[in-house]
């Protein structure tokens, strides 16, 4: 069978009209586009992650059909895959983190040169060398600290105090977010908290927005009733502390996995994970205090959870296409 490799050009070419190529001197041809990494409940969270791209973030391109980029170590101790999240050093290098399984003391990691060629993915313990005893290393994530010159990595686990689970009455969680930091993702300082309100939280995701480090965090609690929206809190700092902007909820409930970022209009959207629902929903927003339902349908990949949404050049969408096309 003749294999087909579809260019990002070809595909552009076809969003933004033939204006793309009229001329030398007239080129519409985005410099940058949305990259999304997720993963799927297929084979059991064993399937890897995926990507899928837009131009506008509300059309979504799934990259290779289906296509795990990344695949986890399904013959060790951490065999799944999920929540994964993307950030690229100063130096070009990707680096990926991710959930090995709902109860495990480390979390995933590995590096890529192109988000093609991976590493063979590592185990870091990221809560012993602080002397905790997690449950759980839940959903991590990534942020350059630019005043420190460093890379924070941040992620919500349940611990022990004093000898016993500190947890919800009756439930098997009570989250808090904790940080390590390190300069070269070989080395990492013990971990410390990120975010602790004195209640269960998960899902924190933080972007760099002028001067102000902008989070968006998950109220976990169940009791005395369920609450599981999104919330946005504030800080001067990468590594906090951070405050509640309003301490209203923003979403509505029963949602997780919380990405955000800016749109070509100016205006920042908010992914989210609904999960009861079984589909991602978004919501918009210019100042973080105001929010509405997104303006216009979000077609997102079939079978999406809980990923990330980053901008990157339009040739790192090319490479991934190129990739996932000599595959077919």
């Amino acid at each position: 069978m003749k294999r087909h490799v579809i260019h990002c050009g070809i595909i552009l070419t076809l969003l933004f009209g033939s204006s793309l190529v009229q001329g030398q001197e007239k080129n519409v041809r985005p410099d940058s586009l949305y990259l999304f990494s997720y993963f799927t409940n297929k084979e059991a969270n064993r399937h890897g992650m995926h990507y899928a791209w837009s131009a506008d973030g509300y059309t979504w391109n799934v990259v290779g059909a289906p296509m795990g980029f990344l695949q986890p170590d399904t013959a060790s101790d951490a065999p799944r895959l999920r929540d994964p999240f993307l950030l690229q050093d100063k130096k070009g290098i990707w680096h990926c983190v991710w959930t090995t399984d709902w109860e495990s003391p480390h979390i995933g990691y590995a590096s890529s040169p192109d988000l093609v060629h991976w590493s063979e993915p590592r185990l870091l313990y990221v809560m012993q060398s602080a002397g905790y005893e997690p449950r759980n290393c839940w959903a991590p994530e990534m942020l350059y600290d630019e005043e420190n010159d460093r890379y924070l990595i941040f992620w919500a686990s349940t611990i022990k105090v004093d000898g016993q689970w500190r947890v919800e009455a009756g439930k098997k969680y009570d989250n808090r977010m904790y940080y390590t930091s390190t300069r070269d993702f070989e080395t990492f300082e013990p971990a410390r908290p990120f975010l602790d309100y004195g209640y269960n939280v998960i899902d924190a995701t933080v972007r760099r927005i002028g001067d102000t480090y902008y989070m968006i965090y998950k109220d976990e609690r169940e009791l005395p009733e369920p609450h599981k929206y999104l919330l946005v809190a504030t800080s001067k700092q990468a590594a906090g502390p951070y405050r509640p902007l309003t301490g209203r909820p923003f979403s509505p409930a029963w949602v997780e996995g919380p990405t955000f970022i800016q749109l070509p209009d100016g205006s920042y959207i908010c992914y989210m994970d609904n999960y009861r629902k079984h589909r991602y929903s978004a919501m918009t927003t210019r100042d973080f205090r105001h929010w509405q339902e997104a303006p216009q349908p979000l077609r997102m990949p079939s079978g999406a959870a809980h990923g990330a949404v980053l901008k990157v050049p339009a040739s790192v969408v090319d490479t991934l296409l190129r990739h996932a096309g000599s595959q077919e």
